[in-house]
């Protein structure tokens, strides 16, 4: 079963975490998805910086985690940087510790289209394995969604997203 926190909006990271603790012990949850870091940490009066508060929110997580062996999935909005880039562990919003504390980093990213391009082709997107603590396999996947079976498909290497039969 699915369980859901009534969240809607900027949410003290120690409220998260009494949720969290509560769906742990009642419902014997074992993963939990947060969407998304940046929107419960605005720095409060005892934070000099929006960074500290996400320092600190991740510490909180981290602990959650490792004292109830609870896979805590956090999405982190990356930097604004040049969309033409591939995006890197250096890319996370904020500072180091997102990245320093993840078992493991995994990057979704869809690059910006040309300008010229006017095709219903669908955009190929990247799933990137960019940490590994405990296997260190590393790698990526070139990925496109079939709007049939409402699904995403690997494409091959070389492959376009319209060339691609979309067989999932």
């Amino acid at each position: 079963p699915l369980h859901f926190m009534r969240f809607h909006a900027a949410t003290e990271v120690d409220d998260v975490v009494d949720a969290m603790e509560f769906a742990a012990y009642v419902h014997d949850v074992e993963h939990v998805v947060l969407d998304n870091l940046q929107f419960m940490t605005q720095a409060g009066p005892r934070d000099a910086s929006r960074f500290e508060a996400q320092d600190r929110a991740i510490a909180r997580f981290r602990d959650f985690a490792t004292r109830r062996g609870v896979h805590v999935v956090l999405v982190v909005h990356p930097r604004k940087e040049d969309p033409t880039q591939k995006l890197a562990l250096t890319s996370i919003y904020g500072g180091a510790k997102a990245a320093q504390e993840a078992d493991n980093v995994l990057i979704l990213q869809a690059p910006a289209p040309p300008p010229q391009a006017q095709s219903q082709a669908p955009i190929p997107k990247w799933v990137e394995v960019a940490k590994n603590r405990y296997a260190g396999t590393l790698g990526s996947v070139m990925m496109a969604f079939n709007d049939t079976t409402c699904r995403y498909y690997e494409l091959s290497a070389g492959a376009s997203a319209s060339s691609s039969s979309g067989a999932a």
